[in-house]
Parts: structure tokens; C-alpha cells; sequence
């Protein structure tokens, strides 16, 4: 069980930083829009 919680940690870690860089792609590319 606990190694479970230490691989969905990591993968819920590794998707939030997945997210956050398709954000900052986007807002870039607005701003360059602008």
C-alpha cells in the first residue's frame, strides 16, 4: 500500500506540473498575441 501512495504521489506531482506548464505555454502565447 505504501509504495502505491509514493508512485500516485509522484504521479499526481508529475501531473500537476504537467498542467501548469501547458498554462504558462498558453498564457504565453496570449500574451504575444496581444
Amino acid at each position: 500500500m505504501k509504495s502505491e501512495e509514493k508512485i500516485l504521489r509522484k504521479v499526481k506531482t508529475m501531473f500537476c506540473f504537467f498542467v501548469a506548464v501547458i498554462v504558462f505555454i498558453v498564457i504565453v502565447k496570449a500574451l504575444f498575441k496581444m
